[in-house]
């Protein structure tokens, strides 16, 4: 079966942070990682997969276009 949402920790452990960065990550004015795709009350927020991958795409462009320009 295939994985279609990472949780909070999943983030986290994906990305070798902490939980909390995971939540700076959303509010940061450039580049902020999406809102969850689903958010309930007294439940842990998801992300579709798609919606990660497009995020690590983006980031991974960024970088390299910055790299470029140095």
């Amino acid at each position: 079966m295939n994985k279609m949402f990472y949780t909070t920790r999943e983030l986290a452990d994906r990305w070798e942070i902490s939980p909390r960065t995971v939540f700076r990550m959303m509010k940061r004015k450039k580049r902020p990682l999406p809102l969850p795709d689903l958010q309930e009350q007294g439940s842990s927020n998801r992300w579709l997969v798609s919606t990660i991958e497009e995020f690590d795409l983006e980031r991974m462009n960024v970088t390299k276009q910055n790299q470029v320009s140095h």
